[in-house]
């Protein structure tokens, strides 16, 4: 045995395996699919294509031609 060799007990590899098992299950949780997850993930998959397709300028200028406007004021009802 050397002294640059670190002591390990049997217990000290179970709980490396332990701990790498729980590390897996913590990374690998967000990424169970979910109904919500994967529809955000399909849209920003969409908005990505667009940025690429067109460029950010342009995907801006699209967005802000259909932003939201009232009709006109007289149409809103704030109380």
């Amino acid at each position: 045995m050397s002294t640059t060799q670190p002591l390990q007990s049997p217990a000290s590899g179970r709980l490396q395996q332990a701990r790498l098992w729980l590390d897996q299950m913590l990374l690998g949780r967000p990424r169970v699919d979910r109904p919500l997850m994967d529809r955000l993930r399909r849209v920003w998959d969409c908005e990505l294509a667009r940025v690429r397709a067109w460029g950010p300028r342009r995907t801006l200028l699209w967005y802000w031609d259909r932003r939201y406007q009232p009709a006109s004021a007289s149409a809103m009802n704030v109380r």
